[in-house]
């Protein structure tokens, strides 16, 4: 089995519907597959573990807001040299950026992995 790592992109939307900019995380993912194409499932499985439905109490700048999943970035194989015995993990999270951006349409183009510009946050 490989290790990979998946960067798994939420958008913050105002539950109110009233939103002028745009908060965003990417979340980097730690799992193990036998293929690109089971980390791609494994990933969105794991990605959709962190999306949050309209019953969320999560706020932003004091608003209430729902953290949605919008897709993977991107899938890298981990290239590591295996010395010791591994453990059973398959999915992590190893850490997570947040952005703010300020149209609709540059937070399509970073989902895409097109150049945008960003407020990077975190």
């Amino acid at each position: 089995m490989k290790w990979y790592t998946a960067s798994a992109i939420f958008l913050f939307e105002y539950k109110d519907g009233n939103q002028d900019s745009f908060t965003a995380w990417e979340n980097v993912y730690l799992l193990e597959a036998n293929s690109n194409k089971e980390a791609m499932i494994k990933a969105e499985k794991c990605a959709r573990r962190y999306e949050e439905g309209k019953e969320s109490t999560t706020k932003l700048d004091g608003r209430d807001v729902v953290m949605k999943y919008h897709g993977l970035r991107k899938l890298i194989e981990v290239q590591y040299s295996d010395d010791s015995e591994k453990g059973s993990l398959d999915c992590a999270e190893v850490t997570f950026s947040e952005f703010n951006l300020d149209t609709q349409e540059e937070f399509s183009s970073l989902v895409q992995g097109k150049s945008v510009e960003v407020g990077y946050m975190e």
